[in-house]
């Protein structure tokens, strides 16, 4: 299984990456248990994780070829 990894505004420029496919990875606490190792800066970082352009705040599970973003904190005006 892969999935497409998307990072924006400040994780984007932490990363020096807008994406990412990552491989057998199959929820949301084991890649950001991975993007921890890979990325060690994003430990200190505050977002939130879309999957298929949905944000969820629960761990759930991936099917391959999922679109998942990691989207830093935004304000409204």
């Amino acid at each position: 299984m892969k999935i497409q990894v998307k990072f924006f505004g400040m994780i984007a420029e932490l990363t020096e990456l807008n994406s990412m496919l990552i491989h057998n990875i199959h929820d949301i606490d084991s890649l950001k248990k991975e993007l921890s190792v890979i990325f060690p800066k994003l430990k200190n970082c505050n977002y939130v994780f879309a999957v298929n352009k949905k944000i969820t705040t629960n761990n759930c599970q991936f099917s391959n070829a999922d679109e998942i973003a990691l989207l830093p904190p935004f304000a409204g005006g």
